[in-house]
């Protein structure tokens, strides 16, 4: 009996979305932004809203100054934002995955931030890992202040000097 009452009211509704006529989605502009703040009520993080498949993110000290700013995307490639809060409401993490579509890796990029909303560090690596990277693990850089950009780490290896 409760099969059949569930095959009838499913029968009942398909056949009054088939006789409803068709309407036509408009993907409308998003005027939505999501905003965080810090501690002292300044602007911390601004996310603007979706434009194009690209949204952008923009990072603000305690004193309302930009320090950084980065995209999401959804295209046939995509790169997706975590965000990671301190107590100040500052920004102290974010992964960013970036998939480049057709291809085997994808990419994750982990960057750390001061209480300021200024980078601070920035390591990526290839997932599924290859051998390579499991010799020298993630790539480093450091966030250069006054070119505004991120800089590859150089590692210095210890080289032993020949016995006389």
């Amino acid at each position: 009996m409760k099969i059949l009452v569930f095959i009838c009211l499913s029968l009942s509704l398909l056949s009054c979305k088939l006789s409803e006529k068709p309407t036509k989605v408009v993907n409308a502009p998003q005027t939505i932004q999501d905003t965080y703040y810090h501690n002292n009520g300044q602007l911390s993080v601004k996310i603007g809203p979706w434009e194009n498949q690209i949204r952008e993110t923009i990072c603000y000290d305690r004193q309302g100054k930009e320090t950084y700013r980065f995209e999401e995307i959804r295209h046939s490639y995509s790169v997706r934002a975590e965000l990671k809060f301190g107590k100040t409401g500052a920004l102290s993490k974010v992964i960013l995955h970036t998939n480049p579509g057709a291809s085997r890796t994808s990419q994750k990029s982990t960057m750390t931030f001061d209480i300021d909303n200024t980078p601070l560090w920035m390591t990526v690596e290839e997932i599924p890992s290859d051998a390579n990277f499991l010799k020298n693990g993630p790539k480093k850089f450091y966030w250069n202040k006054s070119t505004r950009e991120w800089t590859r780490q150089e590692e210095v290896f210890e080289q032993e000097t020949p016995k006389q």
